[in-house]
């Protein structure tokens, strides 16, 4: 029989303690799984200028774009969510004509490529052509795998003129009126995009001369988005040096007064009375 002093008995309680956390601490890289949050691994974001619905977010769709406007197409790429400088995007392009292009561009310090490119306005007959739903694809390599995200836009006129008819003072569709009256007009307008739109009407009336009798401006109102019909009412006077005969009325939209630098966003809308 082994007797054991207290303070043998306290010096071996120390060792056994020391040599089991060195044990344990040898077992856990191998009973123990690592936990990683969702963003590790290679990541691409593709998105667009159009805020606050840029397709931010995996295969998200853009807001709409109108002929002749600038396109950017941005792609944010990130390794376990930070962003990597350096790496080569490659962005493709696609219209609803079934044409394509494909083109590269290299990130930034903040991890972003970006190309730009302007959606054609055609000639007639081909006008349309470029009308309708647009599809890019963005890629990169991270070592040996190729990370890609899609994106859609539409193409169409941002403001649609949907009709304009001339009325009464009792809002009654009417095609004949005399000089030194008014003429009515009710004007139906859609806003497509995903946001709300300042538009600005011009409204000319051209006797049968194509003399300008009469004109007005309605400035800045806000149209809803995603393409709900609002209605416009107003009146113009035929002064009485108008030319008798087959009139016409002509109304545009505008992002603003020419004076202040706007441009058109339709084209415009002639009625005849």
């Amino acid at each position: 029989m082994v007797l054991m002093t207290m303070t043998k008995r306290r010096r071996l309680a120390v060792i056994l303690s020391v040599i089991t956390t060195i044990l344990l601490l040898g077992l856990i890289p191998i009973y123990m799984k690592p936990v990683f949050s969702s963003g590790v691994g290679g990541n691409i974001d593709l998105f667009t200028q159009k805020e606050p619905f840029s397709g931010k977010g995996p295969n998200v769709p853009s807001d709409v774009f109108g002929p002749e406007e600038v396109v950017i197409l941005y792609a944010l790429v990130k390794y376990n969510e930070y962003p990597q400088q350096n790496l080569v995007v490659t962005f493709y392009i696609k219209g609803p004509d079934n044409s394509s292009f494909s083109r590269t561009a290299t990130t930034n310090a903040s991890g972003i490529a970006s190309i730009n490119f302007t959606i054609p306005h055609k000639c007639p007959p081909h006008e349309n052509e470029t009308f309708g739903e647009w599809f890019s694809m963005a890629s990169v390599l991270i070592g040996d795998n190729v990370y890609r995200d899609t994106l859609t836009f539409k193409v169409d006129w941002i403001v649609k003129l949907i009709s304009v008819r001339t009325i009464d003072s009792n809002f009654t569709y009417r095609k004949n009126f005399g000089i030194t009256g008014d003429v009515g007009l009710e004007i139906a307008l859609q806003n497509v995009a995903m946001t709300y739109k300042n538009v600005t009407l011009g409204i000319v009336v051209q006797d049968e001369l194509n003399v300008p009798i009469s004109s007005l401006e309605i400035k800045d109102f806000e149209m809803p988005p995603n393409g709900k019909t609002i209605l416009l009412y107003c009146k113009l006077n035929i002064p009485k040096w108008a030319h008798v005969g087959v009139a016409r009325i002509f109304v545009s939209a505008f992002t603003a007064l020419q004076a202040k630098m706007g441009c058109h966003i339709v084209l415009e809308y002639p009625t005849s009375f």
